[in-house]
C-alpha cells in the first residue's frame, strides 16, 4: 500500500516557495528601482552640473587672458586646477553611478573599463580574459556590472595586492564572472563576506537565481565566482 498524506502536508512547502518567490520579486524591484535613481542623478550630474562647470571653465580661462595683476594671475591659475580636479570628479561620480558603457556598447566594454580604472588607480597589475561580447538583458547585465565592480573595488580597498584578473565565460545557459587578487586574503575570519562587505554581491546574484562563492586563491589572495542562469530563449 502506498503511503496516505495527510491533507495539507505540503502547504508548508508551498507556503516557504510561495514567500521565497514574493521575496526575491520584491529584491528586483528594489533594485530595479535604484539604478533607475542612478541613472535620474547621473544624467543631472552631466547636464546640470557638468555644463555648469563648463561654463566656469570658459569664463577662467577668459580672465586668466585678461588678466593684468601677477597675483590675480596666480589666484586665477589655483582656481583653475581646482575647477579641473572637480570636473574630473564629476566625471568620475558620473560614470560609476551609471557607465555610459554600460549602455551605449554592452557589459564586456563596461567591465573592461572599470577594471582597468580600478586598476590604474590602485596601481594594481591587470589580467583580463573576456569574450567579445555577450547578450544579456539590461537588468542582469547592470547585476553583473555592479558584481564585478564590488569586487575589484574590495581589491582596491582592502585587498593589498599587486595584480587583478578578471575573466568572464558565457553560454547559452549561464555566465560565470571571476574576480582574483594575490592579496593578503581573508585570513582566518569563517565567514569573509562579512569581513570585506560582499553581502551585497551576493544578493545581486541570488535575485536572478545565481550565486556568488568566495574562496581563497590558490597561492594567496580571494578569488570571487559569480556563477549566473541565463534564461532561455526560444527560437520563432
Amino acid at each position: 500500500l502506498s503511503a496516505v498524506r495527510p491533507a495539507g502536508a505540503d502547504a508548508p512547502v508551498l507556503g516557504a516557495f510561495v514567500a521565497e518567490s514574493r521575496l526575491r520579486a520584491l529584491a528586483t524591484s528594489i533594485e530595479t528601482a535604484r539604478e533607475a535613481e542612478r541613472s535620474r542623478i547621473s544624467r543631472e550630474l552631466h547636464d546640470e552640473l557638468g555644463q555648469a562647470l563648463v561654463g566656469m571653465a570658459l569664463d577662467l580661462k577668459w580672465l586668466r587672458t585678461n588678466a593684468i595683476k601677477p597675483d590675480v594671475l596666480l589666484r586665477l591659475e589655483a582656481m583653475q586646477r581646482t575647477l579641473d580636479h572637480t570636473t574630473r570628479e564629476v566625471r568620475r561620480l558620473t560614470s560609476e553611478l551609471r557607465p555610459a558603457l554600460l549602455d551605449d556598447l554592452g557589459l564586456v566594454d563596461a567591465i573592461e573599463w572599470q577594471a582597468k580604472m580600478s586598476a590604474e588607480r590602485a596601481g594594481l597589475a591587470l589580467e583580463l580574459d573576456l569574450p567579445a561580447q555577450v547578450s544579456l538583458d539590461r537588468d542582469r547585465a547592470t547585476a553583473v556590472f555592479r558584481i564585478a565592480q564590488e569586487a575589484l573595488t574590495n581589491v582596491a580597498r582592502h585587498a593589498a595586492a599587486t595584480r587583478v584578473a578578471v575573466s568572464m565565460t558565457a553560454t547559452t545557459s549561464h555566465l560565470d564572472l571571476v574576480v582574483q587578487d594575490d592579496g593578503i586574503g581573508f585570513g582566518d575570519s569563517p565567514d569573509p563576506s562579512s569581513g570585506f562587505g560582499l553581502l551585497g554581491m551576493r544578493e545581486r546574484a541570488l535575485t536572478w537565481g545565481g550565486a556568488v562563492l568566495i574562496e581563497a586563491a590558490p597561492g594567496g589572495g580571494t578569488r570571487v565566482s559569480l556563477q549566473l542562469p541565463l534564461p532561455r530563449t526560444t527560437d520563432t
